[in-house]
């Protein structure tokens, strides 16, 4: 576990590099930290290398070349997998063939933590509230999830990583295929997970205008990395880069 300046870094890449089939790189020495409390911005277009750091972040790819590591410890070895919580871009397109009520996926969170043929307990359902009460869904709690809007399911969702009791949540394409208005509701609600319960948050993007005005920092990949503390600087000097090509 490190600790920079009195931050506990929580997941990190190092200088990770990788191709599919030994062919051009997706990613190119790449190195990346997620401090504890961060609300971090991961932004990139399509094709830029999004999708395969997250999956080597998740433990779902393995690097061609450098490290990931949780709490300071390989993420090939950690048995603390799953303090990451993910809330993938299609979580929103349940499976209408599965009548699921929304305390039932909400549960779904805790085997991660228990094992997945434990059987739960009275702790279990206590934080199964605690997480729907979170996202203000806990009213909720017995309708099946295909009978809630998109911007419901999507905080079902999240509930259901809370549930896990993750030290991050790894949000992927999020807002795809919502309206506006569900938009700002849910990123007010993100905005509240991150301030109010010191939840630390990545959120992957393609839009860089509109995920600075919610992010506190930003990196923006496009097989390299650059990183910035500061959103509002990412959006102009990423302009000037743009402007330069």
């Amino acid at each position: 576990m490190l600790l920079v300046s009195n931050r506990e870094e929580i997941l990190a890449v190092e200088n990770v590099s990788f191709s599919y089939n030994g062919e051009t790189d997706v990613l190119k020495d790449v190195s990346l930290s997620v401090m504890r409390r961060d609300y971090l911005g991961l932004i990139g277009p399509n094709g830029g290398g999004k999708t395969t750091l997250v999956k080597i972040m998740l433990g779902l790819l393995r690097a061609s070349h450098g490290s990931a590591r949780l709490f300071g410890i390989s993420l090939r070895d950690s048995r603390e997998r799953h303090k990451i919580g993910y809330v993938s871009q299609t979580a929103v397109k349940f499976d209408s063939l599965f009548p699921a009520t929304v305390e039932e996926v909400v549960r779904m969170g805790r085997y991660g933590k228990r094992g997945l043929f434990r059987r739960l307990t009275a702790e279990d359902r206590a934080k199964t509230e605690e997480a729907l009460a979170q996202v203000d869904m806990l009213a909720f709690r017995h309708r099946r999830v295909n009978d809630l809007s998109g911007g419901q399911k999507q905080r079902v969702f999240i509930a259901r990583a809370l549930a896990g009791e993750p030290s991050v949540i790894v949000l992927d394409e999020p807002t795809t295929g919502v309206d506006e208005e569900t938009q700002e509701q849910f990123y007010t609600l993100l905005k509240d997970l991150n301030q109010r319960l010191s939840l630390t948050l990545m959120l992957v993007s393609h839009d860089l205008d509109r995920i600075a005005k919610e992010v506190s920092c930003i990196a923006v990949i496009n097989t390299t990395l650059r990183y910035y503390d500061n959103p509002a600087d990412a959006v102009a000097l990423e302009r000037s880069i743009e402007a330069h090509h």
